[in-house]
């Protein structure tokens, strides 16, 4: 059975229209199946109401393997709702060819795919940016030289405007610095599997790219004004199980703090003419 794990993302840099707007995150799936033609998984992802769906990463499985299903999965998606989707180490593996296929296949179905760049969405004129950032791992020879100034550097170059709310997709949790550094609001990614095995009191003792008892395993974390939330997924990798960590999507709503100028400047009239009124009184 799939989880649907729901969490709220407060902010004043939210615009009022995107006040209750719904993101569902997918990702991780390692061609995991539920239900026949994946018919639970989308089944799910419909009842939660989605605005907008963010993938990020990892729908393929093993090494080398035909994205076929994954691609016949992703492509049922934008009859929900806009996806955009971003890549994870899992994509690295794949042929060329098979990459080739999996990246069409997101594109010819309507599906954003995000490689180092920046999308608004709008809603009643305003709007908010969704940020892509690929895989590290998709660099080659670089991501081993890969520093934070570096990824730092990826994600300004995707062109974002830091004076609008921005959501980035990332696959891996544990540049959380790096994002902050950046000047994101919010981050969604995957990678960890919660630890896809995890103990009671404990929580996660492994999770890839951090190894034993890691900082990020799963759910909401936060630096500075840049938070961070991590998807445990549904899919498995390395160890073919799960213990108590659920199968999961992630259902994101914002809610704005954001307080208009005019109601600011008419709470301080109200204040001034009655501090006015009561001089007048004594």
């Amino acid at each position: 059975m799939i989880k649907a794990v729901k969490t709220t993302i407060e902010s004043k840099r939210i615009p009022l229209s995107f006040d209750g707007f719904r993101i569902v995150q997918v990702t991780d799936l390692h061609d995991a199946v539920f239900g026949e033609g994946q018919s639970e998984l989308l089944q799910t992802i419909k009842e939660q109401g989605p605005d907008i769906i963010a993938l990020t990463g990892d729908f393929t499985g093993e090494k080398d393997a035909d994205p076929e299903d994954a691609v016949r999965f992703l492509e049922k998606l934008p009859e929900i709702a806009p996806c955009f989707y971003v890549t994870g180490n899992h994509e690295y593996r794949l042929t060329e060819d098979h990459y080739t296929k999996l990246i069409n296949g997101i594109t010819d179905s309507g599906i954003h795919f995000l490689n180092n760049c920046t999308m608004d969405v709008e809603r009643n004129d305003e709007r908010i940016q969704v940020v892509g950032v690929e895989d590290p791992a998709l660099m080659g020879e670089h991501h081993r030289a890969l520093d934070g100034a570096k990824l730092a550097k990826e994600i300004k170059d995707s062109l974002f405007d830091p004076n609008i709310f921005t959501v980035l997709l990332v696959h891996r949790p544990e540049h959380l610095h790096v994002y902050a550094q950046a000047g994101v609001d919010l981050v969604l990614c995957g990678h960890s599997h919660g630890g896809q095995m995890r103990l009671p009191l404990v929580g996660a003792f492994y999770v890839p790219s951090q190894g034993l008892f890691p900082k990020y395993d799963r759910g909401l974390f936060r630096e500075g004004d840049t938070q961070m939330f991590i998807c445990s997924g549904l899919g498995n990798s390395v160890v073919d199980k799960r213990m108590l960590c659920p199968p999961e999507i992630a259902v994101i709503t914002l809610k704005s703090t954001f307080v208009p100028d005019v109601i600011i400047q008419e709470e301080k009239n109200f204040d001034e003419k009655g501090d006015t009124d009561n001089e007048q009184g004594q």
